[in-house]
């Protein structure tokens, strides 16, 4: 992974309270084509962790542009719609995470070859923003109901949507190597970042490791496979991350 210009480096030391990964920091030679770097601009490293994992594999040249959130009121009028994470290739802004993997499956080949494949890959990724919804309450509340409710919302989270959530995947992994069959898609490459983010993670492995194991062994093993070889270099970093949930 590398960089386009000497002001514009890889970040090294992204981390947040889910536990960041840090990217190694690497040069762009100068006879690369500039407009064709990807530029991937988020808060930290886990909110934009699914694309990066697309470009990793890829093999793309990108460099990540990690934002303060204290600076954000003074800088989200420089994007569209003024949310993160976002990407530009060629000062061109691409917005929306599913939208962006899309784009990304479209430019690296990774959208599969039948007419169903996009349907199941769209389909999964909105399964997985909305398991994500039910998540969040749980683990990180915000309002005065959700801190009162936490507990109720973790019991219901562990014990019935997870599993609900974890076997349909699961369904669509059956007979197969990979969601779309015999080969690698963005759908794959996106929810190993989020079954270990959420399940596999050194700070949460104890918590939920067993769920993901008993209602999606082939999804275990699937995201195993890809952290231990296609995706290694971006993994192997959270074990160096001892931030707290």
């Amino acid at each position: 992974m590398e960089s386009s210009q000497k002001d514009e480096s890889l970040n090294t030391e992204s981390k947040s309270n889910l536990g960041g990964a840090k990217v190694k920091e690497t040069k762009i030679s100068k006879d690369i084509d500039k407009s064709k770097i990807v530029k991937v601009y988020t808060f930290e490293s886990n909110s934009a962790g699914g694309i990066l994992c697309v470009l990793i594999y890829a093999k793309a040249q990108f460099i990540v542009k990690k934002l303060d959130v204290e600076d954000w009121d003074l800088k989200k009028q420089k994007f569209d719609y003024e949310a993160l994470p976002i990407i530009k290739i060629n000062k061109v802004q691409y917005t929306h995470e599913i939208p962006i993997i899309l784009y990304l499956g479209r430019k690296y080949n990774l959208l599969g070859e039948k007419k169903e494949d996009i349907y199941t890959i769209t389909n999964l990724l909105y399964s997985i923003f909305d398991l994500k919804e039910k998540i969040l309450p749980a683990f990180l509340p915000e309002s005065k109901e959700e801190y009162e409710n936490q507990q109720i919302n973790i019991d219901k989270l562990l014990y019935e949507s997870m599993p609900v959530f974890l076997k349909r995947f699961e369904a669509q992994l059956e007979g197969k190597d990979y969601f779309l069959g015999s080969k690698i898609s963005v759908i794959d490459l996106y929810m190993c970042f989020f079954i270990f983010l959420i399940f596999k993670h050194p700070l949460r492995i104890n918590l939920l490791g067993e769920i993901l194991y008993k209602n999606a062994p082939n999804l275990d093993n699937l995201t195993n496979s890809l952290i231990q070889n296609e995706l290694k270099e971006y993994f192997s970093s959270y074990f160096e991350v001892n931030s707290p949930l």
